[in-house]
């Protein structure tokens, strides 16, 4: 687990307009004041998959091992879709919906493990609202990553078929 590179990804369809962006970066800053924040984009079109997955897929190639990927885009919030850490062959690490948003991903970097976050002792302190994962599972699952809390911790191992394909990935 990364303990010396605390870097967190963001890609989120929010948008610029509101609080959320902030609402979870303080979540992540609450867990670890250290964090080193890159924001990829909050510009994704609302509950476009697609359009996340390559965005991610193309700015996780940029970036070295043992960087940790919050992405949120999630038509299905509030659903019982699983919530997920997924690390690659290439050792970097991506929390977010099981909702197909990691097909790109794993289809350049390969699948190395996954897991179901189950374990709500490394979500936001205050609780989860049921409609708002990014602040309060993804965000701080997350900041313990980096902090060096191994996902083994957070949740029940997944196979590489346990998860959600993109239609336009074969």
């Amino acid at each position: 687990m990364p303990k010396n590179q605390p870097t967190v990804c963001l890609l989120t369809d929010y948008g610029l307009r509101d609080s959320f962006v902030a609402q979870m970066k303080g979540a992540m800053l609450s867990v670890n004041p250290r964090l080193q924040l890159v924001d990829l984009s909050h510009e994704i079109e609302p509950f476009n998959i697609t359009e996340a997955a390559y965005i991610l897929k193309n700015a996780a190639r940029e970036s070295p091992a043992g960087t940790v990927f919050v992405a949120v885009v999630d038509p299905g919030v509030g659903t019982a879709r699983k919530s997920i850490v997924l690390q690659t062959d290439r050792g970097k690490y991506f929390v977010g919906p099981d909702n197909g948003l990691f097909s790109l991903l794993i289809q350049e970097e390969g699948f190395s493990k996954a897991w179901k976050l189950n374990n709500p002792k490394y979500f936001r302190a205050a609780g989860a609202s049921g409609t708002f994962d990014g602040r309060d599972i993804y965000g701080p699952v997350a900041a313990h990553l980096v902090s060096g809390i191994g996902p083994d911790d957070m949740g029940e191992p997944l196979r590489r078929s346990d998860l959600v394909t993109l239609d336009t990935v074969s």
